[in-house]
């Protein structure tokens, strides 16, 4: 048992956030974390707006940083500064939500390193959400650091050693609304791109960054970049789906295959997708997108019953929670979208009652969900005849 348990004592908790330009966003972030901690710092980057006077307004210890293109560099400014024996991390355009008392959980956190916290992209208000994990909730031992220049992480030194365990909990949920369309654009087109075409000039070009600048230059336009850059990791890839085995490096890489074989399945390349999944499915199991595309590949090659069971299998991950939260992806992958491909595919095997069902279900996770709504009204005379028929 360590010392804060057995002297019931709760251990200080500190806030570290690294802000630029978040004067909109910042009081919904620390109006949800100031009960909860001990302290809350923040290290700016170079606000133009009242970033700094909205954090000073809330009771945040405000640092500066001279941003270096380097969010590790940037992440450990705040945690040099952090005097709790937990740390949680936050950025602005965040908002922590808890169904837990987080202060009982950390007294009680005997034997462990860090919490793997639920994070949910929401976009369009509340409409539309992807979930994934993180690690922002760790304790603050001697030499814990973030590496990496984008898409940092946080590690110990001797971590392989067993400090402690790490666990993944849903009672802590970061909620992330920082992909409004104007403001991830900026961020993307200053900030982010010109950090990784330098990686990529400097030959540190990974499958991560790759990836990254792909989608990256979709989300502002540049196709033509964006497809140089997923040609670029696809070829990289190649010899190991080829071999059969999986890349040493997985960061992003569910994402990735998503994404080759989306392209593969609109240029009718079946042989393409079909090797993006089997190894897919293969390497990275419970990942719905590619369950999801799996049957697609197989309805788009004429084997809609075939279809129906990776349809099913999606459908299945949602209702026994049984998805990795390893990557962040769209909900929808795991309820409205496979739920109407089931109902299609049930409808090109003239089953009208079970393609019924199905878009139904698709409707009771998505009630806009506009194709399932056609295609109920377009099976409608089918369903009259054959309840005359069975009458």
């Amino acid at each position: 048992m360590n010392a804060d348990a057995a002297h019931g004592r709760r251990p200080l908790l500190s806030l570290c956030m690294i802000v630029k330009n978040e004067s909109a966003n910042l009081p919904r972030c620390l109006s949800s974390a100031r009960s909860h901690v001990d302290e809350m710092i923040v290290v700016d980057t170079g606000s133009e707006d009242d970033t700094v006077e909205v954090a000073r307004q809330y009771g945040a210890r405000v640092s500066f940083f001279d941003w270096c293109d380097d969010f590790a560099a940037a992440r450990n400014a705040a945690l040099d500064q952090a005097r709790g024996e937990w740390i949680l991390v936050l950025d602005g355009d965040e908002e922590l939500s808890l169904t837990i008392d987080l202060r009982q959980l950390l007294q009680d956190s005997v034997g462990v390193l860090s919490y793997l916290t639920l994070f949910v992209n929401v976009y369009d208000g509340d409409r539309s959400k992807s979930v994934g994990v993180v690690r922002r909730l760790f304790r603050n031992l001697p030499g814990v650091r973030y590496i990496g220049r984008f898409h940092e992480q946080v590690i110990y030194p001797g971590e392989e050693r067993g400090l402690g365990t790490n666990i993944s909990t849903e009672l802590i949920k970061i909620l992330h609304y920082g992909y409004a369309p104007e403001v991830w654009t900026d961020k993307l087109a200053n900030r982010n791109i010109p950090i990784l075409e330098s990686l990529r000039t400097q030959g540190e070009a990974s499958l991560m960054v790759l990836t990254c600048l792909a989608d990256m230059y979709t989300a502002v336009g540049e196709q033509e970049k964006s497809q140089d850059c997923y040609q670029a990791a696809y070829d990289r890839l190649l010899p190991y789906l080829l071999a059969g085995e999986c890349p040493p490096e997985t960061i992003l890489l569910r994402f990735l295959l998503q994404k080759l074989t989306w392209q593969a399945l609109e240029a009718e390349d079946y042989e393409t997708a079909r090797l993006c999944l089997q190894n897919g499915l293969h390497w990275l199991p419970d990942y719905p997108p590619l369950s999801y595309l799996a049957g697609l590949n197989l309805f788009y090659l004429g084997f809609p019953r075939g279809a129906i069971a990776y349809f099913e299998e999606c459908l299945s991950l949602y209702r026994e929670n049984r998805y990795t939260r390893a990557e962040s992806f769209e909900t929808a992958y795991m309820t409205s979208h496979p739920a109407f491909s089931l109902g299609y595919s049930w409808m090109k095997l003239k089953e009208w009652q079970k393609a019924a069902e199905a878009f139904k279900l698709c409707l009771s996770f998505d009630p806009n969900y506009g194709p399932a709504l056609e295609r109920l009204a377009e099976i409608s005379p089918h369903l009259n005849t054959q309840a005359s028929e069975e009458t």
